[in-house]
């Protein structure tokens, strides 16, 4: 009775935080639709190995921008109002696919992925920023492990569903129904969150700013770098998984989808008991270091497949680490961060992906040179050696030791 009792009230979360991952699942239905063939449409449209590559680049910086925006743009102007600009950024991605579809140019696909990863920075950020100021302090991991669950829920289907429907009656069918559910998504956040609460006055932060949220603790620091370190090597296979799935695996179209569908079953069977138990132990880095593990052991599945079904595999393993070190690491941003939490991890993702700019150009060339397995055999190497340094240098600070705390205590006692 006692164990029940606990977890009624862990799940009794506020209704900002149930309306935004409502939302967010209708988005990710509608993302989920087309983006198992947006890389593979990209290919056949006439971009080189190369081309993907510098498409990748590009698009990774622009998530760097305004991941580290963001936070900036949550606190001047609240996070409902930056989410709400975020769903209009991913209408400007469906646009752009359909497009590109019309007119055969490969050009207006690599416009269409830099609004989307416009749209997942501001995403990230801004639904950081609600949850932060929503949820209840000794259950922030289980809002975001709630975010998490729902929002892979709205792709449980649609990857296999996009699929079936843009074989019976072709991709701009898929672009015409995703436009209405995303347009949804936005009434929904406008109407029914609050106004989110607005905690300064700049556009972009200062230097000072900056240098106080990433030195709150030295473990913030090693996260940055470890993320840029991290997503580096990540990106020497990331644009490529589905074209080598297409091109050398032999997969036939029917399968394509379904390594999206296998992020999304991880993704629901790890979010809210990897963030509820994580609120539980009031340990984060246990959970940290086990999704990069995770994520280490599917690039070597990754590395080494001979049949389409190991991609699926490596899929399955990317959801389970996805969520289980993500949901993990916002909430340690919270707990060690305070007032400057969004800062933290809007500067973060841009460690992160900036990390993701240099390396597909790159693996784009050892692509075209040496075949793409190499590419992940690379990742793999990478993945190994992050993995290693993450849980042998990180020292996790528990929330009542961070020096914020401790200053604001020396200030109430003087």
């Amino acid at each position: 009775m006692d164990l029940t009792k606990k977890f009624s009230v862990f799940f009794r979360l506020e209704l900002d935080v149930w309306y935004l991952a409502f939302s967010m699942s209708m988005l990710t239905f509608a993302s989920g639709l087309i983006s198992s063939f947006v890389s593979v449409v990209l290919r056949n449209l006439g971009a080189s190995f190369l081309a993907v590559g510098m498409v990748a680049s590009g698009y990774n910086l622009a998530l760097a921008m305004t991941a580290f925006l963001g936070s900036s743009l949550c606190a001047r102007f609240g996070g409902k109002k930056i989410f709400v600009l975020s769903l209009l950024f991913s209408l400007f991605a469906i646009f752009s696919y359909a497009t590109a579809v019309w007119i055969v140019n490969w050009l207006l696909i690599a416009l269409g992925l830099f609004f989307g990863r416009v749209a997942w920075g501001l995403r990230d950020t801004s639904s950081f920023s609600i949850v932060a100021k929503s949820a209840d302090e000794t259950k922030k991991a289980t809002a975001f492990g709630l975010l998490s669950t729902l929002q892979y829920l709205g792709a449980a289907t649609s990857p296999v569903l996009g699929g079936v429907l843009a074989y019976c009656f072709g991709m701009p069918f898929l672009f015409s129904l995703s436009i209405p559910i995303i347009s949804a998504a936005i009434v929904i956040i406008s109407v029914k969150i609050k106004k989110a609460e607005v905690t300064s006055r700049r556009v972009f932060p200062s230097r000072k700013e900056v240098k106080d949220a990433v030195t709150t603790e030295k473990s913030v620091m090693l996260l940055l770098l470890l993320a840029f370190c991290g997503q580096f090597f990540s990106e020497f296979g990331n644009p490529y998984r589905f074209i080598f799935m297409k091109e050398e695996l032999r997969s036939p179209d029917y399968l394509l989808p379904l390594p999206q569908t296998a992020i999304t079953i991880a993704s629901l069977i790890a979010g809210i008991p990897s963030g509820h138990f994580s609120d539980i132990t009031k340990r984060r880095k246990p959970f940290i270091v086990l999704g990069y593990l995770i994520a280490t052991i599917g690039v070597a599945f990754n590395a080494f497949a001979l049949s389409p079904y190991m991609l699926i595999i490596t899929f399955f393993l990317f959801g389970l680490s996805n969520v289980i070190s993500w949901i993990s690491l916002q909430a340690y941003f919270s707990d060690v961060g305070g007032t400057e939490s969004s800062l933290i991890v809007g500067t973060y993702l841009a460690s992160l992906w900036i990390g993701g700019i240099f390396s597909p150009p790159i693996s784009g060339y050892v692509a075209e040179s040496f075949g793409l397995r190499l590419c992940f055999l690379i990742e793999l190497f990478g993945g190994v050696i992050v993995t290693c340094l993450l849980a042998v240098l990180f020292k996790e600070a528990l929330k009542q030791t961070s020096r914020k705390a401790k200053m604001q205590d020396y200030h109430q006692m003087e």
